[in-house]
């Protein structure tokens, strides 16, 4: 197996009084093209999935980092697969993708054994386009193209499924997988998954929902959109609902531009969100929630930030993928609550 040289650095890029990112690590990646980055919810491991030249269009591979040493810890190899999405359960122990192949199956790993657990067959009729595990890890839930379908873990066998068209972009399902929010152009539908009905339509948005995202304790959801202005070609918005009511608790328009994906902190105090400003540059920007303040981080010359995600205990990673032959990643110290 080819070792990854590993570059260590410790850059800092200040962005305003009291915040900083702080560079943690390059790692140079052997001949492919990076597709998946999913993180361990406990901040200290990153998943990957590297995919073969064009001309082996299916061959990918899993690769599994140690964040604190950037040493690569373990690779699955799949000769006839294209391994999306990716993601952990909420403890950690385990990873799936599905593999999308001649047959499309759902693959689970044992993070801590670094082995498949379990492969199981995968019947959407559609590539999945949202994958999440149950709280306690027992259950897979997934979507892609007019299904919605949920599996045993441990048995891959088939709990439910019903017939509904989701979006190949931007759903997401709660923690505790009993409730799935699609966006509908201007409006986001939350399904019951127990009994496939629709729950209720969340409808004030100003323009197509791109991305929604449950908090860590599921009783907010954040839901990011754009909508055209004649002065200015794009503007964004987030808006933070309560699920349990279908209520807006919080709006945020201002110097919001084209926006990518938002994350509420698991202390619900900060949100933050990639967007893309009229230079064309990703930026990271976090907003307080209580009062609106946004903070602003610019990537390093010749680099483009392209994922984030919080830790389970509030730290902020940011991901970029300066020619999709690398993984540079951040830590990003947030600003302290004065209460003010």
């Amino acid at each position: 197996m080819r070792r990854l040289a590993l570059l260590l650095t410790f850059a800092l890029l200040t962005a305003g009084p009291g915040l900083l990112a702080q560079e943690l690590k390059e790692c140079a990646s052997p001949e492919g093209e990076l597709r998946q980055i999913a993180l361990r919810p406990d901040g200290k491991m990153v998943a990957t999935v590297i995919r073969a030249p064009v001309r082996r269009t299916r061959e990918s591979q899993v690769k599994l980092w140690d964040i604190a040493s950037g040493e690569e810890v373990a690779t699955f190899d799949y000769q006839a697969l294209d391994l999306r999405p990716l993601t952990f359960s909420p403890d950690g122990r385990l990873l799936a993708a599905e593999g999308h192949g001649p047959v499309a199956i759902m693959i689970v790993w044992d993070v801590a054994a670094r082995k498949e657990l379990a492969s199981f067959r995968v019947s959407l009729g559609a590539s999945v386009t949202t994958l999440a595990f149950s709280a306690d890890g027992k259950r897979l839930g997934a979507t892609g193209g007019r299904s919605v379908q949920f599996w045993d873990v441990a048995s891959g066998k088939e709990l439910s499924s019903f017939k509904v068209l989701v979006p190949a972009y931007g759903s997401a399902f709660s923690r505790d997988l009993r409730t799935l929010a699609s966006p509908n152009y201007p409006e986001i539908d939350l399904w019951d998954v127990t009994t496939g009905k629709l729950r209720a339509t969340l409808s004030e948005h100003r323009g197509p929902v791109r991305y929604v995202e449950f908090s860590g304790d599921g009783k907010t959801l954040v839901a990011a959109s754009d909508f055209y202005d004649r002065k200015r070609p794009f503007r964004g918005e987030i808006r933070l609902w309560d699920v349990a009511t279908g209520r807006e608790r919080a709006v945020f328009q201002e110097g919001i531009e084209n926006v990518g994906p938002a994350h509420l902190s698991p202390d619900g105090k900060t949100l933050a969100l990639l967007d893309q400003g009229i230079e064309r540059v990703v930026r990271l920007k976090l907003l307080d929630v209580a009062t609106g303040r946004q903070r602003l981080i610019l990537p390093p010359a010749d680099h483009s930030f392209t994922s984030h995600a919080f830790a389970r205990d509030g730290r902020l990673f940011v991901f970029g993928t300066p020619d999709f032959k690398k993984i540079k990643l951040w830590e990003v110290s947030l600003p302290k609550n004065d209460g003010k």
